[in-house]
């Protein structure tokens, strides 16, 4: 398995996916200085902040039973023999308080109410005591196991840097030559325990306006967006619905074909960050997470992903944590609007973290 190769070895830094939709797995690690015509560009961008890239020195690829060592093959060697992470997990703060969360929901409507904006996305962090003689790899272990309709990552910076890693339902962007293909995902409703309710939450999650309004801000700036990237028309799905094992979300895919000399960079730079996770308008959205939120997201909420001259990937990275020691910080993410409770949204983020302590088959 690959996230056990690319925990042996000692090249930072460290990289890793596995694609939601193709279930190719991707590994690289180490930076190499020389820049080939065909090579691939690995990184993560934060959520606000400067990108870090890189081009690896160690690079190996899984597609079905197929392993390919694109680069370093003489660096390979087996990893440790890593277990799932099984123990339980201690919550032990809260960041911020559900007192402290009332608080930023309340000015966060009130600055909806103004004219201010109409959507922002707060996010919380939640730390957990984790047996520190775990490997941070079995944590991506379990998610591997128990992730579906995710796409899979991992990054390390270097040796005694956390490791951040998730499960991310939602595609930034994915390219082939110069097609370019993204997707809007809002609104969520937990998993039902039986067929009968979660066939209920869903009906109800595609009926309430409150979801509605808030999967259509991310459709108007994708729209938008797409409109300078794309030639026309651009090629839109029905709003359906997409189900990881813990929550479900209303989703929406676009698909269009790029305009001459539009780069990975351009697309990147253009869609992050989407109001899917900062809000709407962007700028406004940006402003009130900065002066709500009691933490630093990092690279929560950023974009990680490679970049070639034939394709491109990059997912959203939320549903995602960083493991350093004996924590771990989960982050999760909700969105704002009229209509919001502070209530019901602390209970969609204990829904969006249920992921890293218990899978939950449906």
């Amino acid at each position: 398995m690959l996230a056990s190769l690319l925990a042996g070895q000692s090249l930072f830094p460290k990289f890793y996916m596995r694609c939601k939709h193709t279930g190719e797995e991707r590994m690289a690690c180490g930076i190499n200085m020389e820049q080939k015509k065909d090579a691939c560009l690995y990184g993560v961008v934060p959520f606000q902040g400067d990108p870090l890239f890189f081009y690896p020195a160690l690079e190996v690829r899984k597609e079905q039973e197929k392993v390919s060592f694109i680069a370093g093959k003489e660096l390979c060697q087996e990893g440790p023999i890593l277990s799932p992470y099984d123990s339980f997990f201690e919550r032990i703060a809260d960041l911020p308080t559900q007192e402290g969360w009332s608080l930023a929901i309340h000015e966060a409507l009130q600055a909806i109410q103004r004219g201010e904006l109409d959507k922002v996305v707060l996010a919380r962090k939640t730390i957990f005591a984790v047996d520190p003689s775990y490997s941070p790899f079995a944590f991506l272990l379990h998610l591997l196991q128990g992730s579906i309709n995710a796409d899979v990552f991992a990054f390390q910076l270097q040796e005694d840097s956390p490791l951040f890693l998730g499960a991310s339902p939602e595609r930034l962007f994915v390219r082939k030559d110069n097609i370019v293909q993204t997707e809007a995902i809002a609104g969520t409703r937990k998993r039902g325990k039986t067929l009968e309710e979660d066939l209920a939450l869903a009906q109800d999650l595609l009926e309430k306006t409150k979801d509605r309004e808030e999967i259509s801000h991310v459709e108007t700036f994708l729209r938008e967006k797409l409109s300078l990237l794309c030639e026309s028309p651009v090629d839109e799905s029905s709003l359906s619905l997409v189900k990881t094992q813990t929550v479900q979300h209303l989703h929406r895919s676009y698909r269009g074909s790029l305009r001459d000399g539009i780069t990975d960079q351009n697309i990147l730079f253009s869609l992050h960050p989407t109001p899917a996770v900062s809000g709407f308008p962007q700028q406004a959205s940006l402003r009130k997470i900065a002066l709500l939120e009691s933490f630093s997201r990092g690279w929560y909420a950023g974009s990680l992903g490679w970049s070639s001259p034939l394709e491109s990937h990059f997912t959203v990275a939320i549903r995602s944590a960083c493991v350093d020691g004996s924590h771990l910080h989960a982050f999760a993410g909700t969105g704002i609007v009229t209509g919001s409770t502070p209530e019901a949204e602390w209970e969609e983020l204990d829904h969006k973290l249920r992921h890293w302590y218990t899978h939950v088959p449906c």
